[in-house]
């Protein structure tokens, strides 16, 4: 083939080529199109006032739009002026009532501070009020059964907050942010309490968890950090990760005698918290769990818990360049054998036994105390191979396999010595009480329909 033929061959190969790309070319005028008529008839929106006046379809009342649905018989919000100050929700749009708030029909209009609900409305959607910082305390008719995610979030001007009756399921973020509010008035039916539903409404004092609750998810409560105290019914059976994390000054809890887990860092912070029940259903115990509760002097470990969890009680920060370390004068109650004892002796906290006899960690001497001549007493008996009586077995059984050997005078000596890279095995390989102690904090931001904007607090 001669040069000329060549570049012929290779330029057909180009156009072929680039025809071929082409089917994969994106058509953004198509797609946009496409969107505009879907979004057309999705808010029924038919552009001026005049259009939307004869428009069986829409309307445009003192500065909120409605869309009409004839096939469900039903009218809702679908968008609004930004400068509206007052809202009052007429009951009927063309002959039909109005059902539902929409998604972001009354987003971040930072001029509202009061809005009047008919009792036809049944539905807030998702964002609806979001970020309406000086929206004030509404008063939400009993005829809604369903309120949005983020429906009410950073609306930093409420103080209290009721839920209608029939809400059955409170939503991922719904109130979030709300840094005011004192009162969270529940409905008396619901079920479930979704992630960051109230995350950071930092003043909160008062809420009444009712007899209906079933589960609490992640971080619901995290950073309510003026609620003091809290109920959770029984007819709760869960409770999910950081759920009450970072409440600073929760004093009292009553958990549910029907959960049994307690979820990774549950408690996580609560510095102020001065006594817990474990409830005797409860299995699991995750870890971190009580981390950072210093103010929790013992605890009692019932013996159905059968897993504790890495840290997940009597630690703190530690001080300098220690990352954690035990809390002053902290001890555990529980029962010879159990998950309580072993945590115990693994993390050197003194442990109480129930059964009527008390084991001291270490203390084959018998005078109360773990100290030095315990160590000493302990490796001449090991080397003069002096059989040990029952009692002074179980106290320097430290690994707790039911032999006494060289790895148990190992892990004494790290208890002694404060030597933590001790495993259970004896080797230095940090695995008994080396977690990862700092949690991932949730991110400080308010979800919002628009993602490139982050409410400040």
């Amino acid at each position: 083939m001669n040069k000329s033929k060549k570049i012929t061959a290779f330029v057909s190969s180009l156009v072929l080529l680039s025809g071929f790309a082409a089917q994969f070319v994106y058509d953004s005028s198509q797609v946009c199109d496409d969107m505009t008529v879907y979004a057309a008839e999705d808010v029924a929106d038919a552009g001026t006032e005049e259009e939307e006046e004869e428009s069986p379809l829409a309307a445009y009342i003192d500065g909120v739009r409605y869309k009409i649905s004839l096939n469900d018989q039903m009218a809702s919000t679908i968008a609004s002026d930004r400068d509206l100050e007052e809202v009052v929700l007429p009951s009927m749009i063309k002959g039909q009532p109005l059902r539902e708030i929409g998604y972001v029909s009354f987003q971040r209009h930072s001029k509202l501070k009061k809005v009047v609900f008919p009792d036809t409305v049944t539905v807030i959607g998702d964002y609806v009020f979001d970020q309406d910082r000086n929206l004030e305390n509404v008063e939400l008719p009993d005829s809604i059964e369903h309120i949005g995610e983020s429906a009410f979030s950073t609306c930093a001007g409420m103080t209290e907050f009721k839920f209608p009756p029939k809400v059955k399921n409170i939503s991922v973020s719904v109130l979030a942010y709300c840094s005011n509010i004192k009162k969270i008035v529940m409905p008396t039916e619901a079920v479930n309490i979704y992630c960051y539903a109230f995350q950071k409404c930092r003043s909160l004092e008062e809420i009444t968890l009712p007899e209906t609750l079933v589960k609490i998810y992640d971080l619901a409560f995290t950073g309510c950090a003026s609620l003091k105290d809290i109920t959770i019914p029984d007819s709760v059976e869960y409770l999910g990760a950081y759920c009450f994390s970072e409440c600073t000054s929760l004093e009292t809890i009553k958990l549910s005698k029907n959960i049994e887990r307690i979820g990774a860092r549950t408690f996580y912070n609560c510095s102020s918290l001065t006594s817990i029940e474990i409830p005797e259903k409860v299995t699991t115990i995750e870890e971190n769990a009580f981390f950072g509760c210093t103010s929790l002097k013992s605890v009692t470990i019932p013996a159905t818990v059968t897993n504790i969890g890495i840290n997940a009680f009597g630690y703190q920060l530690g001080k300098g360049s220690e990352l954690f370390g035990l809390v002053e004068d902290f001890e555990i109650s529980g029962y010879k054998g159990t998950a309580a004892q072993k945590y115990a002796k693994q993390h050197g906290i003194k442990f109480n036994c129930l059964d009527g006899e008390d084991t001291v960690i270490g203390d084959i001497t018998g005078d109360g105390e773990t100290n030095v001549a315990d160590l000493a007493s302990f490796m001449k008996a090991l080397v003069s191979g002096k059989e040990m009586t029952d009692e002074e077995k179980t106290a320097v059984d430290m690994n707790e396999d039911g032999t006494v050997n060289i790895l148990d005078l190992i892990m004494l000596k790290s208890v002694l010595l404060g030597d933590d890279d001790i495993s259970d095995d004896g080797s230095d390989d940090n695995v008994i009480i080396a977690p990862t102690v700092t949690p991932d904090e949730p991110a400080d931001e308010t979800p919002s329909a628009t993602p490139d904007e982050t409410p400040a607090e």
